[in-house]
């Protein structure tokens, strides 16, 4: 007989337990791995029956491990060698509803009728997830792209088969109507690495003209306003002609009480006359020409009839 390949044994924490954050399909693709790697595969799916006679040789020649017609004694030697590689790899296997007495092949069969179905469900529901996640473009996008990239692998992990070229059509979808302007540039990258990287250089790119923009040291917004916004009617920048106190402008005559510069008034612009004092004036000097005319002494006449114009 052949030499016996080493055992193989998962990490405890990795042995398949039916807990909530394990995965059954990834659980078994590593199994499926290491029986293929000792040619045992054929006792984990079935496919390399115990043989119910053995050939005539004269001499005995020993078959690879990963023969399909392996001599009786080979078949029960390589059979109990997968048994204990699916057991050895099962935290409580009749907890599982397994039997240790059924073959390598049975107890497979068993375990994905119990668990298959629900692995299923779990794909389903990891797909909703990844193609329902949407950023909203406010909120740090490295925390989308690793929410994203965890679906992915979470989804191919119960089965879904996502390629790369898949998975960036999912994540450019993802993106919010405010970086339309990005996807004719994203749809000439190739792969998704290249996809995230570009979005990753034009979100720092935004971040940062904004912080630049409220930032006190770069001057604060007027500061950049002043910069890029010129007005039409009196050539100055600052301010757009709507707001323009000039003559011509949108609010022309209505200079707030902190302009320095010179205020130009054109008729119908020029601020209203302070006409309460002279009116308030007139009417008491009235007052005294009366009361001068009618008081009765030369000495008091002369005293009121002084008083007028004295009123501001």
């Amino acid at each position: 007989m052949n030499n016996i390949p080493s055992t193989f044994l998962l990490p405890e924490n990795d042995r398949f337990s039916n807990r909530d954050d394990q995965s059954y399909t990834h659980w078994c693709g590593l199994v499926v791995d290491s029986a293929t790697a000792r040619g045992l595969l054929g006792y984990l799916d079935g496919t390399t029956p115990k043989p119910t006679s053995n050939p005539i040789q004269a001499i005995y020649v020993p078959t690879p491990w990963f023969s399909k017609t392996p001599f009786d004694e080979e078949w029960v030697q390589r059979e109990a060698t997968a048994h204990g590689l699916l057991f050895g790899n099962l935290v409580n296997p009749i907890a599982l509803g397994l039997d240790r007495t059924d073959t390598t092949a049975a107890t497979w069969t068993k375990l994905d009728a119990i668990f298959g179905t629900t692995t299923s469900l779990a794909l389903v529901e990891v797909q909703r997830k990844l193609r329902g996640t949407f950023w909203d473009g406010t909120s740090p996008i490295k925390d989308h792209i690793e929410l994203m990239r965890t679906f992915w692998a979470a989804a191919n992990e119960a089965g879904a088969k996502i390629d790369d070229t898949t998975f960036t059509d999912i994540f450019v979808t993802s993106l919010p109507h405010t970086w339309d302007a990005v996807l004719p540039i994203l749809d000439t990258l190739k792969g998704s690495g290249a996809v995230i990287a570009h979005c990753q250089r034009h979100y720092a790119r935004i971040t940062t003209t904004k912080s630049d923009i409220s930032s006190p040291s770069a001057g604060g917004v007027q500061a950049l306003a002043n910069t890029v916004i010129r007005c039409t009617n009196c050539k100055k920048s600052g301010h757009v002609t709507s707001n323009c106190f000039q003559p011509g402008g949108g609010k022309a005559g209505q200079y707030p009480d902190w302009y320095k510069g010179k205020r130009v008034y054109t008729p119908g612009t020029a601020p209203p006359a302070r006409t309460a004092a002279p009116v308030a004036a007139a009417a008491q000097n009235t007052v005294f020409t009366a009361a001068a005319a009618t008081t009765g002494t030369p000495a008091v006449k002369r005293k009121i009839s002084s008083l007028r114009g004295t009123w501001k």
